[in-house]
């Protein structure tokens, strides 16, 4: 398993300034959720921020270590992190709290929240 904070995927391209990618996994609802809220929060805020979704399968999860889908990375890191280790590596759908209770993917707010703590925003 990776050190917490790792890169789970190194940036595509190292002279672009941001690289968000979303990781997911087909049957899992929040995918897709999860980068229209990036769309919405990102178009906002930082315009012409390019957002790649990323299908890969339920094993591929687990083997990175992640907390199953969808993964919101920035810059290689996970923009929600959570625990690392065996027990935080998931290969299922994953929940984010939310204020309105568990839901497949963050709210625009927590999303802004968060962009601005990695220093996006």
């Amino acid at each position: 398993m990776r050190p917490p904070g790792e890169a789970i995927f190194s940036p595509a391209d190292p002279d672009h300034a941001t690289v968000v990618r979303v990781l997911y996994s087909e049957g899992c609802p929040g995918g897709e959720a999860a980068a229209g809220v990036l769309r919405e929060v990102l178009s906002g805020t930082a315009p012409g921020t390019e957002i790649e979704t990323v299908e890969l399968s339920s094993r591929a999860f687990f083997e990175l270590g992640t907390p199953g889908s969808p993964t919101i990375l920035v810059n290689g890191r996970d923009l929600f992190p959570a625990d690392s280790g065996p027990s935080a590596a998931a290969s299922c759908c994953r929940l984010y709290a939310t204020p309105e209770g568990p839901r497949s993917h963050p709210t625009a707010g927590m999303v802004r929240t968060a962009l601005e703590r990695s220093g996006v925003l």
